[in-house]
């Protein structure tokens, strides 16, 4: 009687763990299943190519428009040049330190609408406190600080500074990015966008093939993309008009109170 009994509880006990056993690997699945279709659906956007735009459409010496055919590109310590002719690039490479000086304000009149941080890119403190921030060009991309005495410190720290205000000038724009269709060839952006930061400024292409097509003249096409900025801005409440001086940087007069 007593060995029956036992026999019952385990019969009964192996039952039950089948049960179970066999239970877990189909809610596994389950959650598996729901998982990979909640990551299909909310699919990230491609992470940004990181490039450096040069930022003149003329000569660096005289100032002259550069002509196909006639462009001289070369580089000094590292950094890339464009003259009209084989005279003016003896000049840049005789003594290139202010042409060197002439594309980082070029570089910095370029990036600064987009700039994505109004606090010093070193000690966090509000930029402007200590009377007009100081520009650097540092890896291509604008830097701006407190003051000179934050220099050093960003020149030492450049790689994590300039990967701070790409993320955040990236972030920003990719929330707001005033255009569905690519800027070049015209298709709607989609989850397999190409997405590309100049600097601080972010264009999105339909595909790569469109990138070459934008780096041989960008201004249009930053324009483009400024004056849609600038449109959706009024759109949301902007009070911004045509005559908005700031309405071609993207910018609105409406947003200062």
């Amino acid at each position: 009687s007593d060995l029956m009994n036992l026999s019952r509880i385990l019969v009964g006990a192996l039952v039950l763990a089948c049960a179970l056993f066999s239970a877990v690997p189909l809610s596994a699945q389950q959650v598996t299943a729901t998982a990979t279709a909640t990551v299909e659906v909310q699919k990230a956007p491609e992470l940004p190519v990181q490039k450096v735009l040069y930022p003149l459409s003329t000569c660096v010496v005289t100032d002259e428009p550069l002509e196909d055919g006639k462009i001289k590109v070369f580089e000094v310590d590292g950094r890339t040049y464009k003259t009209c002719c084989g005279r003016c690039q003896k000049k840049v490479e005789a003594d290139p330190a202010p042409f060197a000086a002439k594309l980082d304000a070029a570089l910095v009149a370029q990036q600064l609408p987009t700039y994505p941080l109004d606090v010093c890119a070193v000690t966090g403190k509000k930029l402007g406190s200590m009377g007009d921030p100081v520009q650097l060009v540092l890896d291509g991309t604008l830097v701006q600080l407190c003051c000179k005495g934050c220099t050093k410190k960003a020149v030492a720290g450049a790689d994590r500074i300039v990967e701070r205000i790409r993320t955040a000038a990236f972030e920003a724009q990719l929330a707001s990015y005033p255009l569905t269709t690519c800027v070049v060839g015209g298709h709607e952006l989609d989850v397999d966008a190409v997405n590309v930061m100049y600097g601080t400024t972010l264009v999105r292409f339909c595909c790569a093939g469109c990138t070459d097509d934008f780096e041989k003249d960008p201004a249009p096409f930053l324009a483009k993309i400024a004056t849609a900025g600038a449109g959706a801005k009024a759109a949301a409440g902007g009070a911004c008009g045509t005559e908005c001086l700031e309405a071609a940087t993207g910018g609105c007069c409406g947003d200062t109170p």
